[in-house]
């Protein structure tokens, strides 16, 4: 709120809107600081007065450029007026940052700066901060003054004064372009120095849409618009209107049950500048969000399914799914209400913000790589049709170290069968399950294909785990499809337990870890593509961490794909597997409907939360439904895994040639804090 005071002077008067593409830097969420005078990180102090905070922000860290490398970047800051008042000296310098002075003191002159546009940021000359290093220092001059040395005698007016702060203002400058961002900072007696409640994202890159797009290049569009008895079935366009990105499925006008699918992708040389593997590696994660709107298509149409993928070419595969409901809505558990409350904003101005965490598995083969932004629109349903925009794409990296996980639950073999990852004898409806089909692909683009459901690849279970097996698998090849004409898949899906105390349900202000184990036999330059999986909501909210197949793509591709996967010659010798979710009860992804997250999403709180038993009725209102059966709640985190055998049709993928198998025998389960990225949560 103080903050806000500052911003409100200057409302109007910014000369800079610094969230166009590749045109201006971008400052992004710097945290608070307390400077005191006990030393981190043990926080044992001299009891000398000396206000030093050493190391306390990586200005890099909290930076992104399109045009400009951070090194070239011209930092500088300013001080708004002393919020408390308690020796009329006011406005007053009083910290000193990397030995540099402020380039403005007092409110009334960062707002004269600003209607000028800014002239001290653009050239801060000598009070230049970056030049001394991009990690700052903090120094407080007035409760530890230059002239003079510890011990430091500060008045107890001055303290109260100090404690209670100013807003400091950070800028950053490419030389034409200035960004701001404004943080609390004080100084407080006998505590340690802290930068906290500001976001953990670093290495930011922003895209608004703006202007159009030249880091994003259209993909998929599937149909394409070449059969006339369809039409233009896929459009995706730039909406300089509303400053998106758009994908537009028309409805299946031929009502065959075409599939419609369109997409937007950031080209690899942008990729490779805003978020390079280097800026990962193996002590950070990746994590993106995606600002999205959603206008239906017709009266009577759904909203398409949207899929934010982040991915390593192609070949490690991070996808958050939204859909706007599951087509038929398992009986009890309601999909088709759940989807509504977690869709797409009506309001382009006002879109839903959705995030969706990569932790590549660190093998060699991703130096020199880059994570690219997929956005995917996707109509299966005959219903389905309408325009998906993204108006805004950040990506950045969070330091594994900032998550907090506190364990749930562990899914396992017991010593006589599969134990907690048992499916046989325990297939009834929401319960543990397999689907094994043969998947008969059509010539013709988009129409749908032939399934055979006593076909696929095989699944064995016992006090080893579960395991997928694609060997004996025939992908009938022919002259249209070089690496055949079938695709086996299988998807074991696990019972989230039937123990509630431990059973893992979505709350609010939380994200989740499950770590899976993996190991294979077969070795990883044959292995198919492998997918793991956890949906809630009915399956309307779903994380997939897809890898492989072995022989997808170029070289570089291959060797990501081969030393990813399990089996014989992985480089993830531990054979661990994340995938991370974060909550769909958030108040960002339903800003357009007021009131708390309970009002917002009144279905999703219909169903108890984790260690909670349901009540009778629950779900439907009807008292002969046992609520209490523990398969019917769509606040569960329902794990998967699969086997996709073969998704890769390259010249050189010969028939057969991909086929494997892999072994689950642990999926842990783990919930921490959502951690701070700036956004509401």
């Amino acid at each position: 709120m103080i903050k806000g005071l500052l911003t409100a002077l200057v409302a109007g008067a910014l000369s800079l809107s610094a969230t166009s593409f590749g045109a201006a830097p971008v400052i992004f969420n710097i945290p608070d600081v307390t400077v005191g005078d006990l030393d981190s990180p043990n926080c044992v102090g001299t009891g000398a007065n000396f206000f030093v905070f050493t190391g306390a922000l990586n200005l890099d860290d909290f930076v992104s450029d399109a045009d400009t490398p951070k090194a070239n970047l011209l930092w500088s800051f300013a001080e708004a007026d002393d919020i408390a008042d308690q020796d009329s000296i006011n406005p007053q310098q009083w910290y000193e940052v990397n030995g540099k002075d402020p380039i403005l003191v007092g409110s009334a002159a960062i707002v004269a700066d600003d209607l000028a546009g800014n002239p001290a940021a653009l050239a801060p000359g000598a009070n230049e901060l970056r030049s001394v290093n991009p990690s700052i220092s903090i120094r407080d001059i007035v409760l530890s003054p230059l002239a003079g040395s510890p011990p430091f005698s500060p008045t107890a007016a001055q303290l109260a004064e100090h404690a209670a702060g100013k807003v400091m203002r950070f800028y950053v400058s490419d030389g034409t372009s200035v960004a701001t961002s404004e943080i609390l900072i004080n100084s407080i007696d006998n505590v340690c120095d802290t930068a906290s409640g500001g976001s953990a994202l670093g290495n930011v890159s922003i895209d608004t849409f703006d202007t159009a797009p030249t880091g994003w290049q259209v993909l998929i569009a599937t149909p394409g618009n070449s059969d006339p008895s369809f039409g233009s079935i896929v459009s995706r366009t730039y909406d300089a209107t509303n400053k998106a990105i758009t994908v537009r499925l028309n409805a299946d006008t031929g009502s065959i049950g075409l599939s419609r699918t369109g997409s937007w992708m950031t080209t690899d040389a942008y990729s490779l500048s805003t978020m390079p593997y280097s800026t990962v590696g193996a002590s950070n994660f990746v994590r993106s969000k995606w600002y999205v709107y959603g206008t239906p298509l017709g009266s009577g149409a759904t909203l398409p399914a949207t899929r934010m993928q982040m991915h390593i070419n192609f070949v490690q595969a991070a996808t958050l799914e939204v859909f706007s409901g599951n087509g038929a809505g398992t009986v009890g558990v309601r999909g088709d209400e759940l989807g509504p409350e977690i869709q797409p904003s009506a309001d382009p101005n006002n879109p839903s913000m959705y995030r969706s965490d990569l932790n590549p598995v660190d093998v060699p083969a991703l130096a020199g790589s880059a994570i690219t932004r997929h956005f995917i629109v996707d109509a299966s349903k005959l219903s389905d049709a309408g325009t998906i925009g993204l108006t805004e794409s950040v990506i950045g990296t969070i330091p594994t170290s900032a998550l907090s996980w506190t364990p749930i639950t562990t899914l396992a073999p017991s010593g006589s069968d599969a134990g907690g990852l048992k499916i046989t004898g325990n297939e009834t409806p929401g319960y543990a399950n397999l689907t094994r089909f043969s998947y008969l692909q059509n010539v013709l683009d988009g129409r749908p294909g032939t399934y055979d459901f006593a076909a696929g690849p095989v699944k064995t279970e016992g006090t080893f785990g579960v395991t997928l097996d694609s060997t004996a698998f025939n992908n009938e090849p022919n002259a249209t499809f070089v690496g055949g004409s079938k695709v086996g898949i299988a998807i074991a899906s696990f019972s989230p337990g039937a123990v509630l105390t431990s059973r893992p349900r979505v709350a609010a202000g939380k994200q989740y870890l499950l770590r899976y184990h993996l190991s294979s036999n077969v070795n990883t330059n044959v292995q198919p593509q492998i997918r793991l999986q956890v949906a809630t909501g009915d399956n309307t909210y779903a994380q997939k961490f897809e890898m492989g197949g072995a022989l997808a793509g170029g070289a570089p591709s291959r060797a990501i794909s081969q030393q990813t996967m399990p089996g014989i010659g992985t480089q993830n010798t531990g054979g661990f597997y994340d995938l991370m979710i974060a909550t769909p009860l958030s108040l960002a992804i339903r800003p357009d409907v007021a009131g708390t997250i309970q009002q917002r999403m009144p279905t999703w709180y219909i169903f108890a939360a984790q260690g909670v038993t349901d009540p009778v009725g629950g779900y439907t209102n009807q008292p002969s439904e046992l609520a209490t059966t523990p398969a019917l709640n769509g606040r569960d985190l329902r794990p998967s895994v699969g086997l996709l055998d073969s998704l890769t049709f390259t010249g050189d993928a010969q028939p057969l040639t991909e086929a494997g198998r892999f072994t689950v025998d642990s999926i842990a389960i783990s919930e921490s804090p959502l951690v701070e990225d700036g956004s509401i949560q």
